[in-house]
């Protein structure tokens, strides 16, 4: 026996099965059945090309511009350093041939004034020409080392770890504490003293108890 149509005041048998809804419809309802389901995605049809058409409009470049500022500010900012530590290591080495050399030649003027009080003097004897000429031969070979002088740069590699810098996306509506980064170092320290004094690359400044304390990037107290 045919079931009834699923629609209450209809009077006649059903004719289909929706296979999707589990209904059973008369023939006309049936009918009305599909044109209700296809009306309904019309206007999805709209908001998907709609989206569409938003997706294409973003503009990518501003999308991610002030990330592109951060990054190239990080960049400008190594490289500063590089090469504050490049004419450190610069003048360290000029300071190295300057010492020596400013040191000779404060022994050619030392000896160019004996020389020249003993020509003015006209006393000079054998054993002040001896110890002059030995102390000129001394010299001698001083400046020749010098002018042979190299030296030893051990240079090792820049290591850039690539968890300097990571990059996730932020939702501006959300704000996850599972997704901040996991503790890289810790350290005791007071609750009334949380803030440190001052920092740099390399170091911070803390208080502790009743001193100042100098700590570096594994927060081993350095010096106190």
């Amino acid at each position: 026996m045919a079931q009834p149509c699923v629609i209450a005041t209809c009077k006649h048998a059903s004719q289909t099965l929706c296979y999707g809804c589990n209904q059973h419809f008369c023939r006309e309802h049936m009918i009305e059945h599909d044109l209700s389901l296809n009306s309904q995605l019309n206007p999805l049809s709209d908001e998907i090309n709609a989206l569409g058409e938003r997706l294409k409009s973003i503009n990518l470049e501003n999308a991610i511009e002030n990330s592109h500022k951060k990054l190239e500010q990080w960049r400008i900012d190594c490289h500063k350093t590089i090469d504050y530590f490049f004419e450190q290591k610069c003048h360290e080495l000029d300071r190295c041939i300057r010492k020596k050399m400013e040191k000779k030649r404060e022994e050619i003027n030392r000896i160019r004034t004996k020389l020249s009080d003993l020509i003015r003097e006209q006393e000079a004897t054998h054993k002040d020409i001896d110890l002059l000429t030995i102390t000129v031969r001394d010299l001698e070979r001083e400046i020749n080392k010098i002018e042979q002088t190299s030296f030893q740069i051990e240079i090792k590699s820049l290591v850039l770890d690539d968890s300097l810098i990571h990059i996730e996306n932020s939702d501006i509506n959300h704000f996850d504490l599972i997704s901040l980064s996991s503790v890289h170092k810790t350290i005791n320290y007071p609750r009334e003293n949380w803030a440190p004094f001052a920092c740099n690359n390399h170091h911070l400044l803390i208080h502790q108890e009743t001193n100042l304390c100098l700590v570096d990037q594994n927060l081993n107290i350095i010096k106190q």
